[in-house]
């Protein structure tokens, strides 16, 4: 773009000795200097109008590119080891630790908002299900640790990535409560580096555009 832009003040030059009078005057060179001969204009708008052509196509390939995938470009938010929501009376709780792939701890709390508690718990389960790639789904029954208070070890989580675990509470004559948790699993071991950043451009390009629009406003005052 700034190529093109350059490309066009010379030409506009060209065309507009008046606009080069400044800088002739600071270059002691005669009325209605100009850089180049105007019989390189018909060259120099070849050139211009190419190099257009060949941002709008640079800026339409770069635009249809997918967003870049996977754990290398995943935002640097930590996620949060525990996670509640509320399914009708039933409040519900799920923590996971160390939350990687392999080995994890997970809690779950569970109670109800209603006093006396319509119904007993009877049995907890948790279903794991892999986001990313077809892996079926894995369900296990939490052990009671105390009332409200449920615990399953294992590695079902055993890849890193988005999943979504279904905590189900099923309570003497009354329908299932489940709470559905999306959760990412970060990689293990040492961050893998990030080759293409995946850091936004939009600050760096908000100021250039705003200090190329100074410049324009600032040339158009001065001629």
């Amino acid at each position: 773009m700034l190529v093109v832009g350059a490309f066009g003040i010379l030409n506009s030059a060209l065309l507009h000795p008046r606009l080069l009078s400044p800088l002739a005057r600071a270059l002691r060179r005669p009325k209605g200097w100009t850089p180049l001969s105007i019989n390189r204009l018909p060259q120099l708008i070849i050139a211009e109008a190419s190099l257009g052509l060949l941002v709008l196509l640079v800026t339409s390939v770069v635009t249809a590119a997918p967003t870049a995938q996977g754990l290398a470009f995943a935002p640097t938010e930590e996620t949060p080891s525990t996670l509640n929501q509320f399914v009708d009376d039933m409040v519900i709780g799920l923590t996971i630790n160390p939350n990687k792939p392999g080995q994890n701890v997970f809690t779950v709390r569970a109670s109800t908002t209603r006093r006396p508690p319509p119904a007993d718990i009877l049995r907890v389960i948790l279903r794991f299900t892999y986001l990313e790639q077809e892996a079926g789904m894995i369900s296990v029954d939490a052990e009671e640790i105390e009332p409200g208070l449920y615990l399953i070890g294992g590695s079902q989580l055993n890849l890193a990535g988005k999943w979504r675990i279904d905590v189900v509470v099923r309570r003497m004559g009354l329908e299932d409560r489940i709470a559905a948790f999306e959760w990412m699993v970060p990689q293990g071991g040492p961050p893998r580096p990030v080759i293409v950043s995946n850091q936004p451009w939009e600050p760096i390009l908000t100021l250039a555009a705003a200090v190329l629009l100074m410049l324009i406003l600032l040339v158009t005052a001065v001629y």
